[in-house]
């Protein structure tokens, strides 16, 4: 289910933290990614149990489908034991994390569904859909994380819910106090970078894959050198594309102009060390690493489409299309060239976090949410 420490595993913290507020024991699972460790320790921290719940992808994969079903009973019988009351099911792919869900509903185990990411017309065969279907009628709630999320969830798979009013949106939420503009730090933590006060230093903030697209940041940092030439780039993540985005780096000349940090825990820092930020990402719940941003003062290039305009389209942002990197660039130099519209879009941004963006305002949705679910199993 998790496969980097992003926004989904960060979601999960914060609902631990509810949960736990309210008074509930919490257990926590999920595959090892990058970040694991720190991730599982920081649900301690919260008083939850880390255990392990992964059973075999007999929904997901086709193949052996029957063996992985049977060992999987194994994995119920083992949540049986746990005496589970009620289990979230934190989704981002186009089959809802089935082969968990199938498993809770063989056990009678009542759980609610955390979606977050835009359903694709990806095809459902009739294998996949029959086992939807039944752990569907065990759900008692759901939400997404942006009604951009919502309405494809609702096209692509509505006909498989017994009841599709009981999908909420619940959107994200970022602690504006954690982060936020700090000059004195961002002073210092420039002159380690070594970058100058002068260069226009720019922040791309996610996993390296193909959906963050980390390449096209890259060609929208080699239109914005033709245009503004004293500018840097820093590539803030790990992922499947790092090979191919250090290789870019050399064959454009880039070093010394473009840092790759790799996965980092605390991105703080290397947001307030910026003066602008750029997302390149063709499909998009809800970008947490966006909301960071703005909250942490920073001018926005976002793409112009999803939850990207649902979001953040009250914000100061400014907006281009996938296809034209150029117009990215473009953006990025008034922004680089003037003082005063980068200090009235980093104003304006950071007002809208602290008006709309308040973890606050996501956990208060979160416990009416749980409370009226932990009523209904009652």
């Amino acid at each position: 289910m998790s496969w980097a420490y992003g926004g989904l595993e960060l979601r999960m913290i914060s609902e631990a933290a509810v949960l736990r507020s309210l008074g509930h024991e919490v257990l926590v699972s999920a595959f090892r990614f990058p970040g694991f460790d720190l991730w599982a320790n920081q649900m301690r921290a919260l008083g939850a149990r880390v255990v392990s719940f992964n059973p075999p992808p007999f929904v997901e994969e086709w193949r052996r489908r029957h063996l992985r079903k049977f060992v999987s009973i194994g994995n119920g019988i083992y949540l049986k034991h746990l005496k589970i009351d009620l289990a979230t099911v934190f989704s981002g792919n186009m089959t809802f994390c089935g082969s968990k869900a199938y498993i809770l509903h063989k056990m009678g185990i009542p759980w609610v569904l955390s979606i977050h990411v835009p359903c694709q017309g990806v095809f459902l065969g009739a294998w996949t859909e029959r086992h939807i279907r039944s752990a569907f009628s065990s759900m008692v709630g759901g939400y997404t994380v942006s009604n951009t999320v919502r309405k494809t969830f609702l096209r692509y798979a509505g006909h498989l819910l017994p009841d599709p009013s009981k999908i909420e949106v619940i959107p994200n939420g970022v602690d504006v106090s954690r982060f936020s503009p700090d000059e004195a730090r961002r002073a210092a933590f420039r002159q380690s970078l070594g970058i100058g006060e002068e260069e226009f230093n720019v922040i791309f903030l996610g996993r390296l894959d193909s959906n963050k697209n980390p390449l096209l940041a890259l060609k929208i940092f080699e239109y914005l050198t033709r245009l503004h030439p004293r500018s840097r780039l820093i590539i803030v993540g790990g992922g499947a594309l790092m090979g191919d985005v250090t290789n870019a780096v050399k064959q454009n000349g880039f070093d010394g102009k473009v840092i790759l940090t790799g996965h980092v825990d605390d991105v703080r820092d290397y947001l307030r060390s910026a003066d602008a930020y750029v997302s390149c990402s063709s499909l998009e719940g809800y970008s947490l690493g966006t909301a960071e941003a703005i909250a942490s003062g920073l001018p926005v290039v976002l793409p112009d489409h999803g939850a990207y305009n649902e979001c953040f389209g009250g914000s100061s942002a400014m907006f281009y299309s996938l296809d034209d990197p150029e117009s990215a660039a473009i953006s990025l130099t008034r922004i680089a060239e003037s003082s005063s519209v980068r200090a009235n879009l980093a104003h304006a941004g950071r007002a809208f976090a602290e008006q709309q963006l308040p973890l606050d305002v996501m956990n208060s949705k979160l416990r009416a949410f749980y409370e009226k679910c932990f009523g209904m199993i009652k």
